[in-house]
């Protein structure tokens, strides 16, 4: 079935809206985009069809393009929640931070129980300076969902901003505990604690991410400034010169996926209820 899917895409023959979903799924982002903009195309009054459209263009890192798409998913459903996420995610990601957060105003709005408008919103929040409603707007989000390992780690770091340090470190265990190998919230943990002195505690964190092939340079750039504070300079030199290797092991990985024609998607936040008649591509993993 992808082979088919790839070889009709190829020719320019029509695709119907769960071809490109499977497309999507399948990593083909391009693709999908062609797809979906064909099927906005023949069906431009369909919200579900520019929302999808919406979603691939974010995958693909074009959020201006995105935004215009989601736009139009609710001028056609004004009701339509999810858009409203979508929205204001592609909002945010292209800086456009005021109305984003009108969007996710909407979103909490339609979708009071969803704990990602709030995160979401409780993101646009600080964006805008306004750092207690972000504080509660991420507290509503772990009282909907207390397992969200997201909403911990976002409340970390408005604590950490708030110079609030115990708490920040709680809340970065939290996200932890409920995702082993978060790599961001080992990065944020391990940084709270070298700025705070405690080396053996940053040195474990920055270890653990070097075990992960996308997050080696960042462990052993943690590990290099550890060992200069130890005093070690041998050892933090060694550490420097692990450092510059990942960095070129990444930056030839990125090239032969490009090489490849593969595209990584950028995941939305999950779990967001799709109303009746509007299909949606999965928006990635928890």
């Amino acid at each position: 079935m992808p082979i088919l899917l790839l070889c009709l895409a190829a020719l320019g023959a029509p695709l119907a809206a769960d071809d490109c979903a499977d497309l999507f799924q399948q990593g083909h982002l391009a693709r999908a985009e062609a797809c979906l903009r064909e099927q906005a195309r023949q069906h431009g009054d369909q919200a579900g069809v520019w929302f999808q459209l919406g979603l691939a263009r974010a995958a693909r890192g074009n959020y201006r393009g995105a935004a215009d798409a989601q736009r139009l998913a609710v001028s056609h459903a004004p009701d339509f929640g999810q858009a409203y996420c979508a929205l204001a995610l592609a909002l945010r990601e292209s800086s456009q931070f005021t109305e984003g957060l009108g969007a996710a105003e909407a979103a909490v709005r339609l979708l009071p129980d969803y704990a990602g408008a709030w995160n979401l919103r409780g993101n646009l929040l600080l964006d805008n300076a306004r750092r207690d409603d972000a504080e509660a707007s991420y507290r509503q989000a772990l009282v909907l969902r207390p397992d969200y390992p997201g909403a911990w780690f976002n409340l970390g770091q408005l604590m950490e901003r708030g110079r609030r340090w115990d708490e920040a470190r709680d809340a970065y265990d939290a996200a932890l505990r409920l995702r082993p190998g978060f790599a961001e919230a080992l990065v944020a943990r391990a940084e709270l604690a070298l700025k705070r002195n405690g080396l053996d505690e940053a040195e474990n964190d920055f270890m653990a991410l070097t075990e992960s092939a996308d997050w080696k340079p960042e462990g052993y750039w943690g590990l290099e400034r550890v060992a200069a504070k130890r005093g070690l300079a041998r050892r933090a030199r060694s550490w420097r010169l692990r450092y510059k290797g990942a960095v070129a092991g990444r930056d030839r990985r990125l090239d032969e996926s490009r090489h490849l024609g593969l595209e990584e998607p950028q995941p939305f936040e999950p779990g967001l209820p799709m109303p009746p008649g509007v299909a949606g591509l999965a928006l990635g993993p928890t």
